[in-house]
């Protein structure tokens, strides 16, 4: 007993975040697939939706180290890369499954394509994410990571042009807002990551620790 507590304490994040995405690949499997509009269906809206939202997820565990000092959430950032990752294949297989013509024309149209780049950058990450992958990549490991950062912005792009379909404003008509929104947070997580706003975020934690500590008395 006492050691299922201390497994707990350790890991209750990891768990929480896990069964964040199981709870939403199981609501997304249950959504109806019926559409009048070939390679687009609800299921596969929130697919890419939750990749989004994972993908953020993904990104703001650093600048919460940063601002708060929170390390132990940088162990969740593999998981959180890789719930990414299994979102938006899932989302390209529905629109796979969906299409009544994606074999003659796989890449119709400009947000197909930025979709597919956001998607082969992610499976890139994905499968490099192992300890091993990172060991044989030595120093070019971090530097693959950071495609991270574009597959953010191609991903927001690819969903924010895909809002203008026909089915999306009539079903989803909030997409496009909530795509924005993302847009702003993503633009904020990229901007944590410039040198002289992190060292600005540090001193932040610096001072609050400073201010915590007891006065001394005389």
């Amino acid at each position: 007993m006492k050691n299922a507590k201390t497994w707990i304490r350790t890991h209750w994040r990891g768990v929480l975040l896990n069964t964040l995405g199981l709870i939403a690949l199981l609501t997304l499997l249950r959504l109806p697939r019926a559409s009048q509009f070939s390679g687009v269906s609800e299921p596969m809206i929130a697919a890419g939706i939750w990749a989004a939202r994972f993908l953020l997820i993904t990104l703001a565990i650093t600048p919460l180290n940063t601002v708060f000092g929170w390390r132990s959430l940088l162990r969740l950032r593999r998981t959180a890369g890789l719930w990414t990752f299994a979102f938006a294949a899932l989302h390209f297989a529905y629109y796979v499954m969906d299409s009544k013509s994606w074999a003659a024309y796989p890449i119709p149209n400009l947000a197909a394509g930025i979709g597919l780049a956001a998607l082969l950058i992610l499976a890139a990450l994905a499968v490099t994410s192992t300890n091993a992958a990172q060991r044989r990549l030595g120093k070019w490991w971090a530097r693959l990571h950071k495609l991270v950062y574009a597959a953010g912005v191609l991903g927001l792009v690819h969903g924010l042009l895909e809002t203008g379909h026909k089915f999306v404003a009539m079903n989803q008509p909030e997409a496009a807002t909530e795509i924005w929104l993302y847009l702003g947070l993503l633009t904020a997580l990229l901007a944590a990551r410039i040198p002289v706003v992190r060292r600005h975020l540090a001193s932040l934690r610096h001072k609050r620790r400073t201010s915590a500590m007891p006065a001394e008395t005389a």
